[in-house]
């Protein structure tokens, strides 16, 4: 069973905290391609919420908006839209760490 206190992906499973899901349901300026990348997304990413006092885990990981276009049967370049939108939105955010430029997370 799922269940950490950030985005947390097990080998079967995922965890998503419910108080951001549901805050992102309320989010009228995504649309449908938006939050169905986000979807794929969920599927992928871990996520790191800074509120929490815990060492930042660096856990970025890199992401192929052209395999999430061919899942979606999307342009790659609406893909690249729509996680701009996400990070505009603060639900994921670009970084690095120590083996990884340009990878992706979940802010909570």
């Amino acid at each position: 069973m799922a269940n950490n206190k950030n985005v947390y992906q097990q080998k079967e499973n995922v965890s998503i905290p419910k108080k951001q899901l549901l805050e992102i349901s309320q989010y009228d300026h995504l649309d449908e391609e938006d939050l169905r990348v986000l979807l794929v997304l969920f599927t992928e990413l871990n996520g790191y919420n800074y509120q929490r006092q815990v060492k930042d885990p660096e856990n970025f990981k890199l992401i192929q908006p052209k395999a999430i276009a061919e899942a979606l049967d999307f342009k790659p370049k609406a893909v690249k839209k729509s996680i701009s939108h996400l990070i505009d939105a603060g639900i994921i955010e670009k970084g690095d760490s120590e083996t990884v430029r340009g990878g992706y997370r979940f802010t909570f």
